[in-house]
């Protein structure tokens, strides 16, 4: 698991910046004596996210169950004298996920039913995926690899096998007998119900999935210990949990003479940022034989056509679902008003150089 244990200090560049984002969102999002912070304003039954996560088209491996009398009263974890170390096994790495990240039953009222788990979670929305890189052990491979946890299935889920040099890497960074434990968020899962508060919320179910880690690694004689030599978009390269291509589709007017938009290449920026990329991993097109689509690439199509004043859509594309985020405009008029917004804005402010996020008091 990454941390960062120190805080950058306020004079590196971007950091300030950083900081003024992070409490203008705490502003925004907390509530406050008078009122509630603002959320979806109602829950959308018929999109309703799924609490589970599985990939299609991947070995799993499921995992022993151990019987209810297996694991050592909870008040014995806290005494001063430790629990014998228990081997690495596929055995005992089943009950370390089941007693930290597993379920513990299921509940059924009117015709629903659904799920409790062994760390708490808002609203039993369960945002929080777990992920294991493993050295070789018996029944799993012969070599190290990356797995997903499915809670439901208690099983693992094989999301690829280490190469030497990665398996090296690996080896060389642990000790034997350790292993590499991620957490990653569904922000979705928890936005479903709570809005912008989300984000908040899949903070709380980190911590509280690591202290049920600790908790589930003292009934084995383990130690949970957070690495701090990781950068999380080193964490999360080496986890995968990014499954999804994303496309970049916009539509314009047959008089357009540019290509792409300025908002269509205003996204792809963010996107390369988000996900720390270069400029040259946007795809512009595709013709010919160009072959297999690379995991990194971001895709960017224009079209043209009739007296279509703006369409654009960002596509995330995964295995069995696909998720787009679409914006129409059908009129001109459109612009405009945010034209004679940002104006109203602008004329009661300092002399400076602004943006459409500050007027919408992103920044």
């Amino acid at each position: 698991m990454a941390s960062n244990p120190k805080s950058p200090p306020s004079d590196v560049p971007g950091v300030a910046d950083a900081v003024a984002r992070v409490r203008t969102y705490h502003q925004r999002t907390k509530h406050l004596p008078g009122h509630f912070a603002p959320g979806p304003g109602y829950l959308d039954w018929a999109n309703q996210p799924d609490p589970f996560r599985r990939f299609s088209g991947v070995r799993m491996v499921e995992l022993p169950l151990v019987p209810d009398d297996g694991t050592p009263p909870y008040d014995s974890l806290f005494h001063s004298r430790e629990s014998p170390s228990q081997p690495l096994t596929a055995e005992s790495l089943g009950l370390f996920l089941e007693l930290s990240l597993g379920l513990t039953a299921w509940k059924e009222f009117q015709g629903s039913r659904w799920a409790l788990r062994s760390n708490p979670s808002s609203g039993n929305l369960h945002p929080t995926e777990g992920y294991v890189v493993l050295p070789p052990l018996a029944s799993l491979s012969d070599r190290g690899g990356v797995y997903h946890y499915a809670p439901r299935e208690h099983a693992l889920e094989q999301r690829c096998i280490l190469n030497k040099a990665a398996m090296g890497t690996v080896v060389a960074m642990l000790p034997a007998g350790v292993f590499l434990v991620g957490l990653t968020s569904v922000h979705w899962r928890e936005a479903w119900k709570y809005g912008e508060r989300a984000y908040r919320y899949c903070q709380h179910d980190v911590g509280h999935a690591l202290g049920a880690l600790c908790i589930a690694a003292a009934a084995l004689g383990w130690r949970v210990a957070l690495v701090s030599t990781l950068s999380d978009p080193e964490v999360a390269g080496l986890l995968g949990p990014d499954e999804y291509d994303i496309e970049i589709v916009e539509m314009h007017h047959r008089q357009k003479v540019d290509a792409p938009s300025g908002t269509a290449t205003t996204l792809g920026e963010i996107l390369l940022d988000v996900r720390n990329q270069q400029k040259d991993a946007l795809r512009h097109g595709r013709e010919g034989i160009v072959g297999e689509r690379t995991d990194s690439e971001i895709g960017m199509h224009s079209l043209r056509g009739g007296d279509v004043v703006g369409d654009h859509t960002v596509v995330y594309a995964g295995n069995g679902e696909r998720l787009e985020l679409t914006h129409k405009a059908a009129s001109r008029d459109t612009f405009a008003n945010g034209a004679l917004r940002a104006a109203i804005w602008a004329c009661c402010r300092e002399p400076g150089l602004y943006n459409m996020e500050n007027v919408l008091g992103l920044e």
